[in-house]
């Protein structure tokens, strides 16, 4: 018998009206086949022209799912196949333009945070920006999404001075609105000793803007910006404690911004070598017994006294104690029997600042 092929229908509704770049909720009937979708396109568009579109397989309730174009006009909703491109069904869909509000304060203070009040859109991928003044169209550096925003919502300052822009952007790139705004410089000071020991804890007074990861750090003097292995956030307190580097000669304490690492402010400080000397350790000990020892030394952060082979590297640190919790201490003594030694070791780098020789006979 032959086969009769009976031509696909589908029907297509949505609302008469949409906002630009908002989702449109489309009701479909069709064939449902693979690659089918549903999209929408300019009124009188040619046969498979699309835009925004959602695959009928993945719209299986019935229920469609398409962002309106960004551009106000006369448009269509369409049901295509997706083997040839044809267009079973449409109906006419109005995208009415939208309209947006920003204002923020006239000037901020560079890498602050400041609350912008805003009307709009709350479109998927819409966002409230600060640029430089006349930045590409695109162009953006902190922002935040309007579907999630109330107002008003916040927007860190770029770090370089000058005449910036607050703009509304939708999520394909169109400007909505913007507000000027003036970024000004950063300021910070710094009061700190002439000299410490290398590896301690200085006392630094410091004034600055105090943005959200501003942060002090102590370098040897001419160091490139960028990294910084050993640093201390500032907070509200107007002075905080910088741990120094195991180093010993000239250096500076920077104040750093958080975000671009720029060096608002620097004050020179000296760097003196740290020492130390074990003062009474055992010459012979027994293997696994529990023995005091004594010592002078910087007593800095995460300094130990440790019991370790006598060929053992610097780094190997076995059967310690921190000096920070005091003399009353006992070490657990190792429980092979062999040359050994008894160091004072830093914390930071590891250097050996006191050592000596001790025999560890068994049990």
């Amino acid at each position: 018998f032959p086969i009769k092929i009976l031509p696909a229908e589908a029907i297509v509704s949505g609302p008469e009206k949409a906002p630009a770049g908002s989702e449109v909720k489309i009701e479909w009937k069709g064939p449902n086949n693979q690659g089918d979708y549903i999209t929408i396109v300019e009124a009188g568009a040619d046969e498979g022209a699309y835009k925004d579109y959602d695959y009928t397989k993945n719209a299986a309730d019935g229920i469609a799912k398409v962002k309106a174009p960004e551009e106000a006009g006369d448009y269509e909703i369409r049901y295509v196949t997706g083997q040839k491109g044809k267009t079973l069904a449409s109906a006419p869909l109005i995208v009415e333009s939208v309209s947006a509000t920003v204002s923020g304060p006239e000037s901020v203070v560079a890498g602050s945070e400041f609350a912008v009040e805003w009307t709009g859109p709350k479109n998927q991928g819409d966002y409230v920006t600060i640029v430089e003044k006349g930045a590409e169209i695109g162009k953006y550096r902190d922002y935040f999404y309007t579907k999630n925003t109330e107002s008003p919502g916040k927007l860190r300052a770029p770090e370089t001075a000058g005449e910036h822009e607050i703009r509304f952007m939708t999520q394909g790139g169109k400007m909505l609105t913007s507000a000027p705004i003036v970024v000004g410089a950063a300021n910070a000071t710094l009061k700190a000793p002439e000299s410490a020991i290398g590896g301690a804890e200085v006392t630094v007074e410091w004034a600055g803007p105090a943005n959200k990861s501003d942060f002090l750090a102590i370098v040897p003097a001419g160091a490139n910006d960028g990294r910084y292995r050993i640093y201390t956030y500032v907070r509200d307190e107007p002075t905080v404690k910088v741990e120094a580097p195991e180093m010993e000669g000239a250096a500076e304490i920077r104040y750093i911004t958080g975000k671009d690492k720029k060096i608002l402010a620097s004050v020179p400080i000296t760097l003196e070598a740290a020492t130390a000397k074990l003062t009474s350790v055992p010459e012979k000990m027994v293997a696994g017994d529990n023995v005091a020892v004594t010592w002078e030394g910087p007593n800095h952060k995460r300094d130990v006294i440790c019991i370790v082979p006598a060929d053992a590297e610097a780094k190997q640190v076995n059967n310690y104690i921190y000096v920070t919790n005091g003399p009353d201490q006992k070490i657990r003594v190792p429980k092979k029997a062999g040359n050994y030694e008894v160091r004072y070791v830093t914390g930071r780098d590891r250097k050996i600042l006191a050592s000596q020789k001790v025999t560890i006979v068994a049990e």
